[in-house]
């Protein structure tokens, strides 16, 4: 039983071997947060490859009454597996400019709250410059055995 505002680590009864330069993402179940509050405490989990252990998921119950009985074979959590390069990491004095700069934590923005339809084109150019290119270390990033600076 987990109860409201209980953390847990939870077991899912299942290993797994990552092949190398593959990343595994713990997620959340949409259904269990949006009808019981479940969610995991450091969403996205990471699992690098070389990890053989049991797979455990940190749930959070965020619902302020209602306990939660996570029973055997309950489906707690999305793996989701993505392939990922390997890089290095070179300091450098200065980053490339980018239009959001240094801008963070909803500098973005939120939307529109106004309440007015905007045409498609204005929404679309707003998001074209809301991308984040830049970071907040002055470290270039390569991929391993490619030229060039990923951004």
């Amino acid at each position: 039983m987990l109860a409201p505002g209980e953390r847990r680590l939870v077991g899912t009864g299942v290993a797994i071997a990552l092949p190398d330069q593959h990343v595994g993402f713990v997620v959340p179940r949409s259904g269990l947060a949006a009808k019981h509050g479940i969610t995991i405490v450091n969403a996205p989990g990471t699992i690098d490859s070389g990890y053989r252990g049991e797979l455990r998921v940190a749930l959070l119950n965020t619902d302020a009454t209602e306990p939660y009985a996570v029973q055997v074979g309950d489906r707690i959590a999305q793996l989701i597996v993505m392939p990922v390069p390997r890089v290095t990491f070179t300091q450098v004095t200065a980053l490339p400019e980018s239009v959001r700069g240094q801008g963070g934590f909803g500098s973005s923005g939120y939307g529109d709250r106004t309440g007015q339809q905007r045409s498609a084109d204005v929404v679309d150019a707003e998001r074209d410059t809301e991308r984040n290119d830049g970071a907040g270390t002055p470290v270039d990033m390569h991929e391993q055995g490619l030229e060039g600076t990923r951004s």
